[in-house]
């Protein structure tokens, strides 16, 4: 009886050691499945490093496009003060042959003309202006919270694998040392039976 039992403990044995022996596999399987989920954290990450790339080339497109035009318009009205000037003074030439008088008057109003014309084109330039650095700023603000979402989501991401990495690792550090203990305990059982006999 006592044989059959021995017997039987050591089958038992070999149960238990044949489970441990699957071990290895289950912790290439996490391995593996550990580097797929770092691969998909470095590919998010690099998406998002491309997105922000993106976000700050149009950023500086439109600041780009804002200061040309801005210079167009500053030239086209240079250009245009500088037309009005030269009639106007061709204006006074030609009313100067006439007469001194109306020559003076004429003046007046192509100076006070041109000063209105300036004024209304520096006003304009001004408020252009404003809705360019308005716009910069509106993107800059957008791109600059698209950033924050992002990389709150991708350390969320990162918090959550990790997480669950680690207990995966910890289920199968349980498992390995309760299958060890028991080996051990059987290992000592079958060795007493051995020394009694």
């Amino acid at each position: 009886m006592a044989e059959h039992t021995l017997t039987d403990r050591v089958g038992i044995l070999e149960q238990r050691v044949g489970s441990l022996e699957a071990l290895p596999a289950k912790v290439t399987g996490l391995t593996t499945e550990v580097g797929r989920l770092r691969e998909e954290i470095l590919q998010h990450h690099s998406e998002m490093r491309a997105e922000f790339s993106a976000t700050r080339n149009q950023i500086g497109a439109l600041h780009e496009v804002a200061t040309t035009r801005a210079l167009e318009l500053h030239d086209a009205t240079n250009d245009r003060m500088d037309r009005l000037h030269s009639i106007a003074m061709t204006r006074m030439d030609t009313l100067h042959g006439i007469a001194i008088g109306r020559t003076e008057e004429l003046h007046g109003v192509a100076t006070g003309r041109m000063e209105e014309l300036h004024g209304v084109a520096m006003g304009r330039m001004d408020e252009l202006h404003g809705v360019a650095v308005g716009r910069m700023d509106e993107l800059h603000g957008v791109a600059m919270g698209r950033m924050d979402e992002l990389h709150d989501v991708a350390i969320g991401r990162m918090d959550h694998l990790h997480d669950v990495a680690m207990g995966k690792i910890d289920e199968l550090r349980l498992e390995v040392t309760t299958g060890m203990q028991g080996l051990q305990t059987d290992i000592k059982a079958i060795l007493e039976r051995l020394d009694k006999r």
